[in-house]
C-alpha cells in the first residue's frame, strides 16, 4: 500500500500519552464492473494517539516529513507501533497534529494516526502467548522460520 516509512530520527512514541481506540464504522458502496453491481463494505479505522519529545532539528524533520514525504499529510506510511507486548509495523496516516508545546529544550507533540487495517492476532495465537509467554514465542517463531526455509528453499536445492 505504501513505500513511505516513518523516519528513524523521529524515534518511537513516549509511553505516556500512548493509546489507541477503535474508530467509528465507515460504510461505503460502489458500482463496479460491466454488470453495474454494488460492492458494499464497512471498516473500522483505529486511531492511535502518540506523544513525542523532539529537539528543534527533529521538529523541523517532522515538518518536512508532513509536507514532502506524506504530501501534506495525505499519504499512508509505515510505522512500528506497540500493540500489546510487541511492536508491529502498521500502515497509518496522520489524522491530526496537535499544537507543539515547549518542555525545557524539547518540543512535546501529540499525533493522532489513522490505521485502516490494524494487525490483530487470532484467538489461538493469543492462547499460545498466554500459556507460553512472550520469550518462548520468539524462540518458536525463529524455529518455525528456520523450518520453513529448510523445507521450501534448502531441501529442494539439495534434492535437485
Amino acid at each position: 500500500m505504501t513505500d513511505i516509512i516513518w523516519p528513524e530520527s523521529l524515534g518511537k512514541p513516549l509511553r505516556s500519552g500512548y493509546s489507541y481506540t477503535l474508530g467509528s464504522a465507515e460504510n461505503s458502496s460502489a458500482v463496479v464492473g460491466p454488470s453495474r453491481s454494488r460492492n458494499q463494505r464497512s471498516k473500522h479505522n483505529t486511531l492511535f494517539s502518540c506523544s513525542y519529545l523532539w529537539t528543534d532539528q527533529q521538529l523541523a524533520r517532522f515538518q518536512r516529513f508532513c509536507v514532502t514525504d506524506t504530501h501534506y499529510m495525505q499519504s499512508w506510511f509505515k510505522q512500528s507501533l506497540k500493540l500489546g507486548a510487541d511492536r508491529v509495523e502498521q500502515t497509518v496516516r496522520l489524522f491530526e497534529v496537535q499544537q507543539a508545546n515547549r518542555e525545557g529544550i524539547y518540543w512535546k507533540v501529540t499525533l493522532k494516526l489513522e490505521c485502516p487495517n490494524r494487525f490483530v492476532i487470532d484467538d489461538d495465537t493469543a492462547s499460545i502467548i498466554m500459556n507460553w509467554g512472550g520469550l518462548e514465542i520468539a524462540a518458536i517463531v525463529k524455529a518455525a522460520s528456520r523450518y520453513h526455509a529448510t523445507i521450501n528453499t534448502r531441501l529442494p536445492r539439495i534434492l535437485q
